[in-house]
């Protein structure tokens, strides 16, 4: 069996790491005024939907982020490695090949991760 790749990671970088695929199981946080903060494989972004009176649909528009910006939205580390944690659970349960082998590999750290998460709330 392979060894966990994010066994030695800490703070966002463990997020990061632990990320689930792009796509319905991405970790979304709502951050009000029709923006919402993702989380998955591909990084952390600020994702904004607008309407335009002229157009039929909803825009979407996604700007990538660093580890410093977060702290402007005023979350927890842990809130948003437990939410990471059950996003890659949830993608892992519902099909996700990637997801699954995550699992798998990281499986004592998730373990001793969602203890942490539930001990605490």
């Amino acid at each position: 069996m392979m060894k966990c790749s994010c066994d030695d990671k800490s703070k966002i970088d463990l997020v990061l790491c632990l990320a689930p695929p792009a796509g319905e199981y991405e970790v979304q946080i709502d951050l009000g005024s029709n923006k919402k903060l993702i989380i998955n494989t591909d990084g952390i972004f600020v994702r904004s939907f607008s309407l335009d009176d002229f157009l039929p649909f909803m825009q979407t528009r996604q700007v990538k982020i660093k580890e410093k910006d977060i702290d402007l939205f005023k979350l927890s580390m842990k809130d948003l490695l437990c939410r990471t944690i059950d996003s890659l659970i949830d993608a892992s349960n519902h099909g996700s090949i990637y997801a699954k082998e995550k699992v798998e590999r990281c499986s004592e750290l998730i373990d001793e991760l969602s203890k942490y998460c539930k001990d605490s709330k």
